[in-house]
């Protein structure tokens, strides 16, 4: 049995936005933001299961909003997603110890799945 997530997506991109949220709205519970600002107020009040923030955001990278809003996320899992797969990126991410990172590419929404259940084995064997 799968156990409905509350989840917050911080992606600029509204089809991204779009396609994550038709893709998991009948799993989880998914909220979009495309500004920060609007994710950090919901932050004040809500705390998710799990964040998906996008590396590249209209003001800064999802690395500097993390490190903004880090102590309302305790407990939380973060993902970054990034459509970027430059290694630097990449290795940045892993080497911070904050979380996962997943590319959107065509494995995307599996990866993500897998990250939501729990399933780092199957996450592993799609990087």
């Amino acid at each position: 049995m799968n156990i409905r997530k509350r989840v917050f997506l911080l992606d600029d991109d509204p089809m991204t936005c779009r396609f994550i949220e038709q893709a998991f709205k009948q799993k989880h519970h998914l909220t979009c933001f495309q500004k920060e600002a609007d994710c950090a107020q919901a932050l004040q009040s809500e705390r998710p299961d799990v964040i998906i923030i996008d590396y590249n955001l209209e003001k800064g990278s999802g690395l500097d909003f993390y490190e903004d809003l880090h102590h309302h996320l305790d407990g939380c899992e973060i993902i970054f997603l990034s459509s970027q797969q430059d290694l630097t990126v990449i290795f940045e991410i892993i080497n911070s110890n904050i979380g996962r990172y997943v590319i959107k590419d065509e494995n995307m929404l599996k990866s993500l799945e897998y990250l939501f259940v729990g399933d780092l084995e199957a996450y592993e064997e799609l990087l």
